[in-house]
This record gives structure tokens, C-alpha cells and sequence, in this order.
């Protein structure tokens, strides 16, 4: 029998051409192939043929369950982020709080426990990393629907209003290395339901409700020298809004006024005192909870003619587009939101009768390619 006419030494070099090299080398071991060549019957021959026959049977199906699985895999790791997690809850159920982070710590103030004749001035940091609260110095006063922002190690914060009093005025200092409180200088417009944030060492007091009616205000506040100036207000008017700051602009989204629920979505450049409109939100609500987190913002839960809501969008502003990722766990409104290394932390809320306690964790995973 010629070289070329063996049916073994043929599938083995249809093996090798086809790039599997290694699993032909051990299978050729591992089939008998006695010697001299030419003594091998034709049973022989046939029996080694269907032996490698049903090895590469077998690499065929090994590989193509290692195939889906690797593709599992990557789906999994693609999806190991756009994902929550719950963690310790809030000692105090409350909503339409304040909330700032210093030093890698959440601080949730105020707001009410229940209706507006339960507002407190409780003041609880929450720590990532021992998964814990801790009680800290209270406000000097019971705020509700206030809005706090953190200029270096100090927490700002401002408006509110009580039981009995709407849109106060009122600016407390939380020193949170010292764990005291001050009052400074108060907003020339007094008002609840406003929102703030922080950039280039300032902080922006942004809409809000007051005795006269929702407003587009933009107030503009400087810790160094305990001071305030007007600046070009929004160009709509709203309240229960988020307020976010991102590569030096800060972004006034959603709310609502008396045309309804918004879903609007404006950008104050500081350094032109000027707006913009960017890309509406998918979904128009009334929402406090928002965050920044690895350059995108998240604008969690809120309420609007469906009720409290789980809904969870992100936004990009390099490329002014949303994109809806996994909802929340708790559907909520007045939540409080906040971001710690690169995640979003939705704190309290209300929805019905009820006040939570709720802290969920949402992590946006790995930045997109």
C-alpha cells in the first residue's frame, strides 16, 4: 500500500492543514499504528479511521461549547456593570432630604420621616467601605425639600422649608472634619424644591418653589468670601429638579411647574454665565436623585402621572445622548442621590404612604469602549 492511499495518514493531513496541530499530534499518538505500514490490514485501517473519526467528532463539539460559553462570558462581563446591589439602610427613613459627599463619605440631612409635621434636622454619613452609618452633629434647624452641595471639606446647605414655613432662605455650613454646623450668608431668594451644585470652588442655587410661585432662578454662591450673586437664570422655569456638575457645566434636568412634568435638560456654563438645551430626557418626572459618575449622570426614580418611579437614565454630555439602563430595585421619589468611586448611591425616598430607609447601590460598570 502507497504513502498516499493510507486513509489514516490522509485524515491526519487534513488535520494539520486545517490548523489543529497540536490535537492531531496526540491523537496519531494515541491511535496504534503498527509497523511496517504495509502489514496493516484493512480492518486495521478502517478501526484507526473511525477512531480519529470520532475524537475530531468530539473536538468539534468541546469546541463549540467552549465557543458559547466564552461568548457567555464576554455577554457577562459586558453586563457585570448596568447592575444593583443593596446595602445598609439610612438609621432614619426620611425624604426630600439634602445630600453632599466629602472624603469619600455620603451625607444624608433633613427632610421629614413622614408627612411635613415630622421633619427632622438629622444629619447620618454613610461609609462605602464599612457598609455602615454613623449619626453625626444635627442641623441647626428641621429643614425639608432643601438642597446641600460640598465645596472642599464643607457641606453647604440651603433652603428648605418646615411645617409651617415654605421657601426659607437659610445657608448652614456643615464643617465635617470638625462635625460642627454654622449659619452663613442667606440666598437672596428664599425657596424649597431648588437644587445646587458645586464648580470651580462655587455653588449654584438652581429653581426651586417659593411663596410666589416656581422660579428660574440662578444664584450663585462663594464659600471663600461668604458671599452671593445673581446669575442668568434657567431658561425654564421648574423645582423638584437635579442639578449636576460635569467637566465645569452644570446641568439642570427635569422638574416640573405648572405646565406639568418636565423633561428637560439645560447647561449653565459658569465661565460664559450662559445656557444651553441639550438632548431632553427620556422621561419627563419630578426627580431629586441624580449623580455623576465617571464623567456620565444618572437621573434615578422620581414621580410623575404614573407614580413613584424605578426608571434609571444616563446621560452623556460629550455625546448629548441618553441611554436607559437597568431600573431600580425600589421604585421611589424624594429620594436622595449621590456618587462615591464611580458609583451611584440612591438613599430614602417615598412612595405612597410609605418613607424609606432604602440604600441601593447602582454600579455602571466598565466605561464603554
Amino acid at each position: 500500500m502507497n504513502a498516499s492511499a493510507h486513509p489514516i495518514r490522509n485524515l491526519l493531513a487534513r488535520t494539520l492543514s486545517g490548523g489543529i496541530f497540536a490535537f492531531a499530534l496526540s491523537t496519531a499518538r494515541a491511535v496504534e499504528m503498527p509497523a511496517p505500514i504495509d502489514d496493516i490490514s484493512n480492518t486495521s485501517i478502517e478501526r484507526s479511521a473511525d477512531a480519529l473519526s470520532r475524537a475530531f467528532s468530539n473536538l468539534e463539539q468541546k469546541a463549540s461549547r467552549a465557543g458559547l460559553a466564552l461568548k457567555e462570558t464576554h455577554a457577562a462581563g459586558r453586563a457585570a456593570g448596568d447592575s444593583w446591589t443593596t446595602k445598609a439602610p439610612m438609621i432614619t427613613p426620611r425624604h426630600q432630604a439634602g445630600v453632599a459627599v466629602v472624603g469619600g463619605k455620603i451625607y444624608v440631612i433633613g427632610g421629614p420621616t413622614g408627612n411635613s409635621l415630622t421633619v427632622t434636622n438629622v444629619n447620618e454619613e454613610y461609609d462605602r467601605a464599612t457598609n455602615s452609618w454613623t449619626t453625626k452633629a444635627p442641623m441647626p434647624d428641621v429643614r425639608l425639600a432643601l438642597s446641600a452641595a460640598a465645596v472642599g471639606n464643607k457641606i453647604y446647605a440651603m433652603g428648605g422649608g418646615t411645617a409651617f414655613l415654605v421657601g426659607l432662605n437659610t445657608n448652614f455650613e456643615y464643617d465635617v472634619a470638625a462635625n460642627a454646623w454654622t449659619t452663613k450668608a442667606p440666598m437672596p431668594t428664599g425657596r424649597q424644591d431648588l437644587a445646587a451644585a458645586a464648580a470651580g470652588g462655587k455653588i449654584y442655587a438652581l429653581g426651586g418653589n417659593t411663596l410666589s410661585g416656581i422660579v428660574a432662578t440662578n444664584e450663585v454662591y462663594d464659600p471663600a468670601t461668604d458671599a452671593w450673586a445673581a446669575a442668568t437664570p434657567m431658561p425654564t422655569p421648574r423645582s423638584t429638579l437635579v442639578a449636576a456638575a460635569v467637566n465645569g457645566a452644570i446641568y439642570a434636568i427635569d422638574g416640573g411647574n405648572n405646565s406639568g412634568f418636565l423633561n428637560v435638560n439645560e447647561r449653565y456654563s459658569p465661565a460664559t454665565d450662559t445656557w444651553v438645551t441639550r438632548a431632553p430626557t427620556p422621561t419627563a418626572r419630578n426627580v431629586r436623585s441624580g449623580a455623576v459618575a465617571r464623567g456620565k449622570v444618572y437621573i434615578v426614580g422620581g414621580a410623575n402621572s404614573s407614580g413613584g418611579l424605578d426608571v434609571n437614565e444616563e446621560y452623556d454630555p460629550s455625546a448629548d445622548a441618553w441611554t436607559t439602563r437597568a431600573p431600580m430595585p425600589t421604585a421611589r421619589n424624594n429620594a436622595a442621590g449621590a456618587s462615591v468611586a464611580g458609583r451611584v448611591y440612591v438613599m430614602g425616598g417615598s412612595g405612597g404612604a410609605t418613607v424609606f430607609s432604602a440604600n441601593e447601590q447602582y454600579d455602571p460598570g466598565p466605561p464603554t469602549p
